[in-house]
C-alpha cells in the first residue's frame, strides 16, 4: 500500500510539473514573462479578481431592485395604491432597462467596459438617493424607474463581455455562473434586511441604502480593477507554435481537452446580424432568456403581495426564512454552473448534451414549483415551493446563460444584449399582466388568486424547455 502511494503522488507530482512548465513556455511566448516567471499565475489571479468583482456588481445591483418592490409595497399600502397602478410603477423599471441593453455593447466599444460600467453605477446610484425628494407622484415615480432601469440596462451585457475576455474556457460556465449568481445572493440580503429597514426608518431610508451600495461599488472597481480591465488581452490568441510542436494557446487556457477548441469543431462562420437572426441557436437562448425573466421578475416583484396578502404573513416577520428562496437560488445557479463544466471535462459530454440537461432540469422543475405556489395554503408551504422555484430557475442558468459564450465566444456581450432586451420585456408584460390579472379578478384575497399569472409562467417554463431541446447547441457556431 505504501509502494502504491508513492507510486501515485510521485507521478501526480511530475505530471503537474511537466503541465506547469508547458503553461510557463506558454506564456512566455505570448508575452507573460519569462518561462520561470509566475506571469501565468498572476494572470489567474488577476481574471479571478474580475470574476468576484463582477459577482458583487450583480449583487449590489439585484439589492436595488428587490429593494424597490419592497419600499414600494409600503408606499402603495399607505397610499391605498391598486394593483394595477402598482404593477404599472414596477413595470417601468424594465421600459427603461431594455432601451439600453442593445445599444449598450455599441456603446462600450467606443468608451469602454470599465467606463460604462461606472457610469451605470453612479447614474442609477444617484437616482436612487435623490428619489425620495423629487417624486412625489406615481408619475414621477414612474419616470424615475425608468431612468434607473436605462442606467442597470447596460451593465449586463458589459459583466458577459468582460468575462468573455478575461475568463479561459475550462473555467467559463462556472465564473459566468458565480457571477450571475451574485443577484440571487443580493436578493436574499435585500429581503432580509431591508424589509426591516423599511419598517424603522421608512421606505425612502431603502432607496437611500441601494444609492450608497452602488456608490461602494464604483469606488472598489476604480481601486482594484479598472486600469486591468481596459487593458484586458484577447481570449481569442494567436496560434503560435511553442518549440515542442504545441498549441500555445492550447496550453494557456489549460483547456487541452476542451472539444470546443479542436480544428473543425462545429460550423464556424464569420459574425454578422443577418446570419444571427436566420440562427436557431441563438432564438433558442432568446426564448429562454425571456421565458426565465418572466417568471423570475413576475415572482421576485410579486412576492411582498403574495405572502402579504394571499398567506397573511408580512416579509418582516418572517426572519431569516425570507430569504431562503434567494440562498437556495444562489447556490443551485453555481451548481448548474459547475456541473455543467464537470459533464463536459470530467465525463467527456458533449457542451451541447452538458447544456440541455442543466437547462432542462432546471426549467421542468421551476415550472411544477410555480403551480404549487398557488396552491399554498399556509406560509411555510408557500415558502417550500417558492424556493424550490427559486432554485430550479437558478439551476437553468447553467444551461442557456452560458450558451451564448459557446456559440460566440467572442461576440457574447453582443449576444447578450439582444437576447437579455427579451428578458427585459418579459419582465415589462410579465409584472405588468400580473398586476392586471389580479385586478380583474378583485384583488389578492389568498394564494390561489395567483394561479393564473403563474399558470401563465408555468406553461412558458415548459415551452422553453422544448425550444431549446430542439434547436440549441454548444458549437461554435460564429467567429
Amino acid at each position: 500500500l505504501g509502494w502504491h502511494l508513492r507510486h501515485l503522488f510521485s507521478t501526480r507530482a511530475r505530471r503537474n510539473h511537466d503541465t506547469r512548465n508547458s503553461c510557463e513556455k506558454a506564456a512566455s511566448k505570448l508575452g507573460f514573462g519569462s518561462a520561470e516567471s509566475d506571469g501565468l499565475d498572476m494572470a489567474s489571479r488577476k481574471h479571478r479578481r474580475v470574476v468576484w468583482l463582477c459577482t458583487l456588481c450583480t449583487f449590489v445591483a439585484y439589492v436595488e431592485r428587490v429593494g424597490f418592490p419592497i419600499a414600494y409595497a409600503q408606499l402603495a399600502k399607505r397610499e391605498a395604491v391598486g394593483e394595477g397602478v402598482e404593477g404599472a410603477v414596477m413595470s417601468s423599471f424594465f421600459f427603461g432597462y431594455a432601451l439600453t441593453q442593445i445599444p449598450s455593447s455599441w456603446i462600450s466599444a467606443r468608451i469602454g467596459l470599465s467606463n460604462i460600467l461606472m457610469g451605470s453605477f453612479l447614474s442609477w446610484s444617484i437616482t436612487s438617493i435623490i428619489t425620495p425628494w423629487l417624486c412625489s407622484t406615481s408619475a414621477q415615480l414612474m419616470l424615475a424607474r425608468v431612468l434607473v432601469g436605462a442606467s442597470q440596462g447596460v451593465f449586463i451585457p458589459a459583466v458577459h463581455s468582460v468575462l468573455s475576455q478575461q475568463v479561459p474556457p475550462v473555467e467559463r460556465a462556472r465564473s459566468v455562473s458565480l457571477a450571475t449568481s451574485g443577484m440571487y445572493f443580493g436578493s436574499a440580503v435585500a429581503i432580509l434586511v431591508l424589509p426591516t429597514i423599511g419598517k424603522i426608518l421608512g421606505p425612502f431610508a431603502v432607496f437611500r441604502t441601494s444609492g450608497i451600495a452602488g456608490l461602494t461599488w464604483v469606488f472598489l472597481w476604480m481601486w482594484l480593477a479598472k486600469d486591468m480591465v481596459d487593458n484586458v488581452y484577447s481570449r481569442r490568441l494567436p496560434e503560435t507554435k511553442a518549440s515542442s510542436g504545441t498549441n500555445v494557446r492550447t496550453e494557456l487556457d489549460g483547456s487541452k481537452t476542451d472539444p470546443r477548441l479542436k480544428p473543425g469543431y462545429g460550423a464556424k462562420q464569420k459574425f454578422s446580424v443577418r446570419k444571427l437572426l436566420r440562427c436557431a441557436a441563438f432564438w433558442s437562448i432568446v426564448v429562454n432568456n425571456f421565458t426565465f425573466h418572466y417568471t423570475f421578475y413576475t415572482a421576485l416583484n410579486w412576492i411582498p403581495k403574495y405572502f402579504g396578502d394571499g398567506l397573511g404573513s408580512d416579509l418582516a416577520s418572517l426572519g431569516p426564512l425570507k430569504a431562503l428562496p434567494y440562498m437556495i437560488m444562489f447556490l443551485l445557479a453555481n451548481v448548474g454552473g459547475f456541473a455543467g463544466d464537470v459533464l463536459i471535462f470530467r465525463h467527456h459530454f458533449s457542451v451541447t448534451a452538458a447544456r440541455k440537461l442543466v437547462n432542462t432540469t432546471g426549467f421542468v422543475g421551476a415550472g411544477i414549483a410555480v403551480v404549487m405556489m398557488s396552491q399554498a395554503q399556509r406560509t411555510s408551504t408557500g415558502l417550500f415551493w417558492t424556493s424550490c422555484l427559486s432554485g430550479m430557475l437558478g439551476l437553468s442558468r447553467g444551461g442557456f446563460a452560458v450558451n451564448h459564450m459557446d456559440i460566440a465566444p467572442d461576440h457574447a456581450g453582443i449576444l447578450m444584449g439582444i437576447s437579455n432586451t427579451a428578458g427585459t420585456l418579459s419582465g415589462l408584460i410579465g409584472v405588468s399582466t400580473t398586476g392586471a390579472l389580479l385586478e380583474l379578478i378583485g384583488g389578492v384575497t389568498n394564494a390561489a388568486s395567483f394561479f393564473w399569472p403563474f399558470f401563465l409562467c408555468s406553461l412558458l417554463c415548459f415551452f422553453g424547455t422544448f425550444f431549446f431541446e430542439f434547436a440549441g447547441t454548444g458549437d461554435v457556431v460564429f467567429l
